[in-house]
């Protein structure tokens, strides 16, 4: 490969390594971020694709983590997005099962029902 073409891509990685920084980085802001947000839920993986009969402890810390960090709607919009999003790449996972989570585990919120479909714009204050 030759040294100009080297720095061109040195220069595009350099670029796409920013933006995810500052996307899951953005100064000040409190709300949850995606990569946070499935890993909090990705222990629950197994319960909402109908895998295991009730979450693990893993699965309800993580719902737990996500109760606190998601405080103002936006939040918890935002939190829905992402779980929008990694609802879409997985496939069985029953909606019920993800909305009976914080029931299952004792949490005093709620999720709705998420689907690829959901739209996040909905959630208010009724949700968590």
């Amino acid at each position: 490969m030759s040294t100009k073409r080297v720095k061109v891509v040195a220069v595009a990685v350099s670029l796409l390594m920013l933006i995810q920084v500052g996307w899951s980085q953005q100064e000040g802001s409190s709300q949850p971020q995606c990569n946070q947000v499935v890993q909090q839920l990705t222990p629950c993986v197994q319960y909402v694709t109908g895998r295991e009969p009730k979450p693990s402890d893993a699965c309800c810390n993580g719902a737990k983590q996500l109760a606190a960090s998601a405080k103002t709607t936006k939040d918890r919009q935002t939190a829905c997005s992402c779980i929008k999003q990694a609802v879409g790449g997985l496939p069985n996972v029953d909606p019920s099962r993800i909305s009976s989570v914080p029931k299952e585990c004792n949490i005093d919120f709620s999720l709705p029902p998420i689907t690829r479909d959901f739209d996040c714009s909905t959630i208010k204050a009724m949700y968590w």
